[in-house]
């Protein structure tokens, strides 16, 4: 959509939502580290950013983005930092800190979960993070709040001079919504810094000072939230009362409606601090009290605080009683049956069809795919024990079979220190790290210097494609362009390695499965860290033309793992609009059975 439309109703996903109203709240600095299912909210602004003149940035890591828009906040210009959960967990010291301090002009910090989930390795539920460091967290049910409730949080940034985060879900983030538009506006506001020592250095005797302010801080806040005018509370005549927030409310209305019963409907979409009033108020009108919520139950924690304070009669039902799952997405069939559990009502759970199961795999004629063939080559031929430790990115799709490579896969940057732990746990195998590049340059760089000054022996490949590919193909520093596709300077991944005192290290075409294969053996024989860089386009990206085909003419008992092979009752065959003609499959299959086209 074009984010610039200046007036009238658009259609807009939760996360383009979150980009209109910070260019309607006048945002200078937008930055971001992709990752599902936030990453177009930093997409859509930089799209329009020469056009704006809002910086717009991907940051090496989530700190350093975060980071840097406090930088600007302090420098009286607004900015906007959006990461998934999994990043919130990384900037906790910071964030913790600045939230002390306070900031100056607008700072305002969406963190998208991922319940289910989708695309992480874990389902932290990020209200947590706004607890831990005492910040206000909003939380809208759709997409017309969270393009106001984006507006809003800059304006009450800089009134309480205090950073706000703004929580989303994956299905508020990627469900398209009818929103209408304001005017986009610029912040005629000069860059400057006003010198407070006493405030913005926090050194020990500072800080003790700023702990209080912020408590106290914090109490206003909660007082201001009793009347937060996108909280809603509806009272009907019914025992039953449901708290709610964020796309649970969307389930809970619907479910009331299938179910033809009434309830009064308390939804938060300030979630800390939550509004006492309000449910005070719903449990004047209840005898039953439901909290929905996604993931922990944080509002029920804070629900049965209060009802023991004002010695509430009722009963409360939610998470701790089983009625609400603690894990995976909510939907309208499970709030439906949390309702009538607690009603007592007779209910036919609606169990959903069966659906195709489709395994994850890698793109047809992916490099990953020579590098894993490579690898598994070598480590048979060297007929010894090994562990392949992996790490985040479009490469631990190969956990999945047929190619099912990697022992491990956990967060970003684990699988190099993790090979280190191996190693100097007595591990007697071979024990190979695997890092993708944008992960290498977010935080597997401390890994590898802490393997080199310790004398870690193990084999670290970094599989270079020279994009961040598995949020879409955005760019790092080693990519050698900026968020808006111009030319930038690029980092050398070799030079990085070699400064760091790696001894061995080479660079290799992972197309080329004979180079690859030697390379990894090679590594493997060094007694310490040893460095391979796999270095070949993304082929998604690249859009890499081989200009070759290929047949195949005999029985390939190998899984080989593109998905341009395909298989049926015949046998398989190689699909030739998917093939790009790298030649993988000829080098890893059995010598007659696949051969190139003249």
């Amino acid at each position: 959509m074009d984010l610039l439309q200046k007036n009238g109703k658009a259609i807009l996903s939760g996360n383009e939502a979150i980009s209109r109203g910070a260019l309607e709240a006048g945002i200078s600095v937008a930055t971001s580290y992709p990752g599902s299912p936030c990453t177009e909210i930093l997409a859509s602004i930089a799209g329009s950013a020469k056009k704006t003149g809002v910086y717009a940035e991907w940051s090496v890591n989530e700190v350093v983005a975060f980071e840097l828009a406090a930088g600007a906040s302090f420098a009286n210009k607004r900015a906007l930092c959006a990461m998934k959960n999994l990043g919130a967990n990384t900037i906790m010291d910071f964030l913790n800190v600045v939230a002390y301090t306070g900031v100056n002009a607008g700072l305002v910090l969406i963190v998208a979960d991922d319940p289910e989930p989708m695309s992480s390795q874990h389902a932290v539920d990020s209200r947590l993070h706004s607890i831990m460091a005492k910040i206000p967290c909003l939380e809208p049910t759709n997409g017309q709040e969270a393009k106001e409730m984006t507006k809003f949080a800059f304006e009450f940034s800089e009134k309480f001079k205090v950073p706000v985060q703004i929580r989303i879900t994956q299905k508020i983030a990627q469900t398209s919504f009818v929103v209408e538009l304001g005017e986009i506006k610029k912040r005629n506001s000069e860059a400057f810094f006003t010198k407070e020592p006493s405030r913005f250095v926090c050194i020990p005797k500072n800080v003790k000072v700023l702990h209080k302010k912020h408590n106290e801080k914090l109490e206003l806040i909660e007082k201001e939230f009793d009347g937060f005018l996108f909280n809603e509370l509806k009272i009907v005549d019914s025992e039953l009362g449901i708290i709610t927030s964020g796309i649970s409310f969307n389930y809970a209305t619907e479910a009331l409606e299938r179910l033809g019963v009434k309830a009064s409907v308390l939804k938060i979409t300030s979630t800390n601090p939550i509004p006492t009033k309000l449910i005070k108020e719903i449990f004047s009108n209840s005898k039953k009290v439901l909290v929905i919520e996604e993931l922990e139950p944080i509002m029920e924690w804070k629900v049965r605080e209060i009802a023991s304070k004002t010695h509430f009669s009722g009963h409360i039902f939610g998470t701790t009683t089983k009625h609400v799952p603690r894990e995976s997405e909510l939907n309208v069939e499970l709030t439906e049956k949390a309702i009538a559990g607690v009603l007592e009502l007779n209910y036919e759970e609606i169990k959903p069809e069966e659906i195709p199961k489709r395994v994850p795999a890698l793109c047809s004629g992916c490099s990953h795919i020579g590098f894993y063939g490579a690898l598994k080559n070598a480590m048979q031929e060297l007929e010894n024990e090994f562990v392949v430790i992996g790490d985040r990115g479009c490469y631990n799709l190969a956990a999945h079979p047929p190619i099912s490579a990697l022992d491990t896969c956990m967060n970003m940057g684990a699988s190099i220190p993790m090979a280190s732990g191996f190693a100097k746990a007595g591990y007697k195998g071979n024990i190979v790290a695997v890092i993708g590049d944008s992960t290498f340059l977010h935080s597997g760089v401390q890994g590898l210097m802490n393997s080199v000054v310790n004398n870690s022996n193990i084999t670290i490949c970094v599989l270079d494609n020279s994009v961040t590919a598995m949020t879409g193909g955005q760019p790092h520093p080693g990519t050698g362009k900026n968020a808006l596709e111009e030319e930038s300077e690029r980092v050398n991944l070799m030079e990085i390695v070699k400064a760091s005192g790696v001894q061995f290290f080479k660079q290799v075409n992972p197309y080329d499965l004979s180079e690859s294969e030697i390379a990894i053996k090679d590594a493997t024989k060094y007694n310490g860290p040893a460095v391979i860089i796999f270095k070949a386009p993304c082929a998604l990206k690249s859009k890499t033309d081989f200009n070759k085909q290929f047949e195949i003419i005999g029985e390939t008992k190998k899984e080989l793992g593109c998905p341009a092979i395909k298989t049926n009752k015949i046998g398989q065959r190689i699909d030739l609009e998917k093939c790009i003609g790298c030649g993988i499959c000829a080098q890893l299959a059995a010598p007659g059975t696949i051969r190139e086209l003249k």
